[in-house]
């Protein structure tokens, strides 16, 4: 439902300040020391290390999925960071134009949805619909493991079954039952007083099973710079040549 956006990230973010074994912030303090990076976003959890650390992150990866802590108190003080981030971005012209336009091309479709939530939205959740979603949502069912690296690939099979082979969990639906619809033209004014004005040009682009994504996706990184904002692109060059705005992309 529209009213959960955003719970997932915070979910997300929450199992991350402390587990059963790493209380608090020893949990991220702890991995820091190890010289492990440990990113997590919505559906995916990326580790990197050394080869010698690799048990470690395996241990930290259990301790971040099975036996998170999620206490009241961490959950209060996500809230409040999350809630005053989100009261930032909408004060910033550049977001306010994105989102306006998300909403705008996907409309009702869950694509259109912010994955940081709204305010109010974030305000209404509770830790016992958090500690719920984790018992539905975090899940092995379907999930796969990537491994890249120098490493003894049958070392890692090891240490996986040792400490995440007795994890189990549910099937979960996919909720995109449907694709987005094409939009009719509009022109949208957003009134902010602010020195900086934002214009923006959005719509609905190709399937990535088009036979010509390949080529819309390498014109688009020579063009306009594509997913990475490269500055050698053919807008940053005109941004550089005439100054007439900040950035282009």
């Amino acid at each position: 439902p529209l009213s959960s956006s955003g719970r997932m990230k915070f979910l997300f973010e929450l199992m991350e300040d402390g587990s059963k074994n790493y209380s608090g912030n020893k949990f991220s303090e702890s991995v820091e020391i190890e010289g492990i990076i440990f990113n997590v976003s919505p559906g995916m959890v990326a580790i990197s290390c050394l080869p010698e650390k690799i048990e470690k992150a395996i241990i930290f990866l259990y301790e971040y999925l099975l036996v998170p802590e999620m206490k009241l108190d961490s959950f209060c003080k996500l809230k409040r960071k999350i809630v005053a981030e989100i009261y930032h971005l909408y004060d910033s012209a550049s977001y306010v134009a994105g989102e306006i336009s998300r909403k705008s091309v996907y409309r009702g479709h869950p694509y259109g949805r912010s994955f940081l939530g709204s305010a109010s939205g974030i305000k209404s959740l509770s830790l016992c619909g958090l500690n719920a979603a984790y018992g539905s949502f975090i899940t092995p069912f379907g999930a796969i493991v990537a491994i890249c690296g120098a490493v003894d690939m049958d070392l890692v099979v090891d240490l996986w079954n040792k400490y995440l082979g007795s994890w189990r969990g549910d099937f979960i639906s996919d909720g995109l039952l449907d694709h987005p619809k094409p939009v009719r033209r509009k022109l949208i004014h957003h009134e902010m007083n602010r020195e900086q004005s934002v214009i923006a040009v959005s719509g609905l682009s190709l399937s990535r099973t088009d036979d010509r994504y390949n080529d819309i996706s390498i014109f688009d990184q020579y063009f306009s710079g594509g997913v990475l904002s490269s500055m050698s692109s053919r807008l940053f060059l005109l941004r550089e040549h005439t100054g007439m705005f900040y950035s282009i992309s």
